[in-house]
């Protein structure tokens, strides 16, 4: 994952604030020609997985593109970063934080993916 304040002087970044525990929350607004605003929250759990949360600000029934993952994915992630969007077992899913849906997660382990097969990093 990029470094924050990096990522912080990003211009598709309206507001990104720390809200504790290594938990970072704000907003975005992408060059897509929708115009959207997004809603991210932005952590590093337990110093071994990278992970962002995206949604449509303001908006229940929307979801996020492919299109304008890949550029949520830009500005955290460096172009050579793999970064993974996780479909959970069902029984592991989780429906929303406070009553968000349609939220979708960008997730990478700190240091990379190890392909193990391979004997070293993908």
């Amino acid at each position: 994952m990029r470094d924050l304040k990096k990522i912080k002087e990003d211009t598709r970044i309206i507001q990104l604030d720390d809200i504790g525990s290594g938990l970072y929350g704000g907003y975005l607004r992408l060059r897509t020609d929708k115009q959207r605003t997004f809603s991210v929250m932005v952590s590093v759990a337990d110093g071994r997985w990278e992970h962002v949360s995206v949604s449509v600000y303001n908006s229940s029934r929307k979801t996020p593109t492919w299109e304008e993952m890949c550029e949520v994915k830009e500005i955290f992630w460096d172009a050579e970063e793999e970064v993974h969007q996780i479909h959970p077992k069902e029984s592991q899913y989780v429906h929303g934080v406070g009553g968000m849906t349609n939220v979708l997660h960008l997730w990478r382990p700190a240091g990379g993916w190890k392909d193990e097969a391979m004997g070293g990093a993908v």
